[in-house]
């Protein structure tokens, strides 16, 4: 699957502090095995930069692999991406996760008898949260970065599907993640 993705684009939106620049980045290695997130050595196509190869860490439930496995989620297929899509568009997701949220982590991790949307859904909001959690840390330790851990560059937002139909759906399909320094021989 990998030697599929090798040297395809992905479109990018860059959370600059005052915009949002799109950019593409061109794929040049992926790492393997996929966990909680996505990684990519990426090199940015973007006329006003030098080429600069970077790490992209994507945040994207349909790879979430160590997830899927401990939550005994069954993998991602298109047909259930379709009903997902239809449970957004229906107003599901957005009710599903309230409930969530409003109850405590024990008891949604134990009683577990949600459907595939349900499930995707459920992988999306946690997915966002170690995002966020991940780029705390990284602000946190930015005095270390470039020196014992890898430079943290820019939050980025990609979409999953080609255009969301409203924000609504956009909120539980925007794919998150972030640019690194890419070091060699780094383990990632």
């Amino acid at each position: 699957m990998t030697k599929d993705i090798i040297e395809n684009v992905i479109k990018l939106y860059l959370n600059l502090p005052n915009n949002k620049k799109s950019t593409n980045a061109i794929i040049l290695k992926v790492f393997e095995p996929f966990a909680l997130s996505s990684m990519l050595l990426v090199r940015l196509d973007c006329p006003t930069l030098p080429p600069v190869e970077m790490v992209l860490k994507l945040f994207d439930r349909r790879f979430a692999t160590q997830l899927r496995e401990e939550g005994k989620n069954s993998g991602w297929n298109s047909d259930i991406e379709k009903k997902y899509h239809q449970f957004m568009t229906d107003g599901g997701a957005s009710k599903f996760i309230a409930e969530l949220e409003a109850e405590s982590k024990a008891t949604h991790e134990n009683d577990h008898s949600w459907s595939p949307s349900q499930d995707e859904a459920y992988l999306h909001n946690h997915l966002r949260s170690l995002y966020e959690i991940e780029v705390e840390v990284y602000n946190t330790l930015k005095d270390l970065q470039g020196e014992v851990i890898p430079q943290f560059f820019s939050c980025i937002t990609t979409p999953s599907f080609p255009a969301a139909d409203t924000a609504q759906v956009d909120e539980y399909t925007k794919i998150h993640g972030f640019f690194l320094q890419h070091i060699e021989g780094f383990p990632v």
